[in-house]
């Protein structure tokens, strides 16, 4: 993909020695590159784009403790690799009856400069399923879990108690990101596909109130 037609003057400037290269294209489709330059948008044209394997991992792990205050934080991150979004190829490509997204931001005559091409449906010209406009950034760094906790002094606790903790734990709670699908850290076990995101179940958030006792 190498943008959006903004305008008829686009498509007729696409050229390839005075011949259209997308004849059949109209402002708001998608604009291919003609990557063997051959003046015309074949598989020959596919090419190999990103990369889903990260160029840094990152992890943290640390725990903070203060008269009977205690914080623990651990996070993980990814950085530097790519991510096909297969959710948003399967919703916008319009060439079924499933629903769509609610953001979507369609090209009209009067929003030329939208995000996403015009929906056409059960057109080819905008509805091929492995274009690179689905290929994301997929960098990430989440706080995979967070606790504070009180361990109350031994002088209150009385003869039958040991030990009293009180404690409050969040998972997954805050991921910073710019991947637009459920969860930059999705699974996928097949190595031949990795980086793909089919729309696996994103990693709960959690919230966990509870006490320690030791008798």
């Amino acid at each position: 993909m190498d943008g959006i037609f903004r305008s008829m003057d686009e498509v007729l400037a696409h050229t390839h020695e005075g011949n259209l290269i997308q004849p059949n294209a109209q402002p708001g489709d998608i604009r291919f590159e003609d990557y063997n330059n051959d003046g015309m948008i074949t598989d020959a044209d596919r090419q190999h784009v990103g990369s889903p394997w990260p160029d840094l991992h990152l992890s943290i792990n640390g725990t903070v403790a203060w008269k009977g205050l205690d914080f623990q934080l651990q996070m993980a991150g990814a950085f530097g690799h790519e991510v096909f979004n297969g959710p948003r190829s399967g919703m916008d490509r319009f060439d079924d009856n499933s629903n769509y997204r609610a953001d979507y931001d369609p090209w009209t005559p009067d929003n030329v400069e939208a995000e996403d091409p015009r929906p056409i449906y059960q057109d080819g010209r905008n509805a091929i399923g492995n274009q690179s406009r689905w290929i994301e950034d997929g960098s990430y760094l989440r706080v995979k879990q967070m606790a504070l906790g009180y361990t109350f002094p031994e002088n209150i606790l009385g003869n039958s108690v040991e030990n009293l903790r009180l404690f409050v734990n969040a998972q997954n709670l805050i991921t910073f990101t710019k991947y637009t699908g459920l969860d930059p850290e999705f699974r996928n076990d097949n190595i031949w596909e990795r980086g793909h995101d089919y729309g696996a179940f994103p990693n709960p958030k959690s919230v966990t109130i509870g006490a320690q006792l030791t008798f």
